[in-house]
């Protein structure tokens, strides 16, 4: 497992960048996006300094969720759906293994109304990640420390947690609503959370943004190409999250599912590949491994409970 620090992840990309021959600017907001049909450019400032304006033959959007490049550019958004949880966390220093787990290992657990991560990181910490259902806002902001500690109690978790000690603030937020947007247009193109936004119940932000960042970086011509495979590739797993981030009770099939993955580490392996990844969602969910774990009968509930959360009302391309 590995699951580093955006704190030194950043770092080691930026280092990267201006090594291989990039022009960093750090401290730099930009506040326009030029151009009048095609994008050209951007209008900004580095702090304390006059505004400049930089020409571009592709300017690239990786703002985040509230990205100023596709408000300028009107990115169609489409296959949106509401926020359904909400996901708080933080980082643990001095927190004991699991009996009989090696060093490095991650935790998941699941119970009606709530799941909750844990994963080691950098400097010897753990971070534990919390999710509850979104309309549970208010009540869980109301004491985030307590209804942190009880939900790491209700997963068998709190006792191991309260031998060590907080190490940093809580954080946490519910505004985490799903959508694909139209990823490229005339001079601009979209990647990470800027183009695709899924809840961080299945962690896939930060693949999402090598993965983009790598396909766009043929430029023009191959966005349509992007654009394409963005969507076939994280389809599966968009729809696969936006059920999971309802934390509602599992279905008799998937605890059936989940049965049978504690019994065999190979399929357990292969589970957890294809939440980190590494494995698509589609060959672990093919029909010759569901029915090999569940049976035909539990195989077809748990395609009916496939069934697409949420429709684009406007055609897919």
């Amino acid at each position: 497992m590995c699951s580093p620090r955006r704190t030194l992840l950043d770092r080691v990309l930026v280092d990267a960048a201006r090594a291989a021959g990039a022009e960093v600017r750090e401290n730099f907001a930009v506040a326009e996006i030029v151009g009048d049909g095609q994008v050209t450019g951007i209008r900004g400032r580095e702090k304390g300094a006059p505004a400049v304006t930089e020409q571009a033959r592709l300017v690239i959007g990786a703002d985040g969720k509230h990205s100023l490049v596709a408000t300028a550019v009107g990115a169609r958004a489409y296959r949106t759906g509401p926020p359904r949880s909400i996901a708080f966390y933080t980082y643990w220093a001095d927190v004991p293994a699991r009996d009989g787990s090696p060093a490095g290992t991650g935790e998941v657990y699941g119970r009606p109304g709530c799941a909750l991560g844990a994963w080691p990181t950098n400097d010897g910490l753990l971070m534990t990640y919390l999710a509850w259902p979104a309309a549970r806002f208010d009540e869980f902001r109301r004491d985030v420390e307590g209804n942190f500690l009880r939900t790491l109690d209700a997963v068998g978790l709190g006792e191991r947690i309260r031998a060590g000690r907080r190490a940093e603030r809580f954080r946490g937020t519910p505004g985490l609503p799903s959508y694909l947007r139209q990823p490229y247009g005339p001079g601009w193109a979209l990647v990470g959370d800027a183009g695709l936004l899924l809840d961080p119940i299945t962690g896939q932000g930060i693949s999402h943004a090598f993965r983009h960042a790598a396909a766009v970086a043929t430029l023009a011509e191959a966005l349509r190409r992007y654009h394409r495979a963005r969507d076939r590739a994280s389809r599966p797993m968009y729809d696969f999250t936006a059920r999971l981030a309802a934390v509602s009770p599992p279905a008799p099939a998937e605890i059936a599912l989940f049965q049978a993955l504690a019994r065999r580490q190979q399929d357990a392996d292969m589970f957890v590949g294809a939440l980190a990844g590494s494995i698509p969602l589609r060959q672990f969910m093919s029909p010759r491994t569901m029915v090999r774990l569940v049976g035909v009968g539990g195989f077809a509930r748990l395609m009916l409970g496939q069934a697409r959360p949420h429709r684009d009302r406007q055609a897919d391309h």
